[in-house]
């Protein structure tokens, strides 16, 4: 099931549920090179009140970061 498919009937939106399995996960960054996948997981971060604890990124600004740092 990718990020973006919303089941009918269901309360909780993709994005959130991914969201969650990363939390589980202790991750603290999530990863996508997917614009739309940015835009829901960020949505869904504000939403849940998780600013300091989990990020989302584009990969591309991520291997950007790193480069200039190194």
């Amino acid at each position: 099931m990718s990020l973006w498919h919303e089941i009918e009937g269901e309360q909780v939106r993709m994005s959130q549920k991914r969201l969650d399995m990363a939390l589980d996960a202790g991750a603290d960054l999530i990863v996508t090179a997917c614009p739309f996948c940015l835009i829901h997981l960020e949505d869904a971060v504000k939403t849940r009140n998780l600013e300091g604890r989990i990020r989302v990124t584009d990969l591309m600004e991520l291997v950007s970061s790193t480069i200039e740092e190194g």
